[in-house]
């Protein structure tokens, strides 16, 4: 939410939230949005808002993985046929 609309993202009271999950056919509830299923998650959102920061550079590191695993696949599949002729991992 931060990344896209900082705006209307209140870190503070994001610090601040519980952590909240939701187990088997809740998920499905919550997901449907229905009103009836409020109660489930007053607040609206399921996770841990005060971990953000821990969550962003997770998202940041397995970007970083799997450029690499897609670089290392296509070096190796057109390995000698002359498209890679650099060290693109540097």
């Amino acid at each position: 939410m931060k990344e896209v609309y900082p705006e209307l993202t209140n870190i503070k009271k994001a610090e601040e939230e519980k952590a909240t999950s939701l187990q088997g056919e809740q998920i499905g509830k919550w997901l449907s949005g229905k009103a009836q299923y409020k109660s489930i998650i007053p607040m609206g959102y399921v996770g841990a808002p005060a971990s953000y920061k821990q969550i962003h550079s997770t998202i940041e590191q397995y970007c970083r993985e799997i450029a690499k695993e897609i670089i290392k696949y296509y070096q190796w599949s057109f390995k000698g046929k002359g498209i890679f002729t650099r060290n693109m991992m540097g």
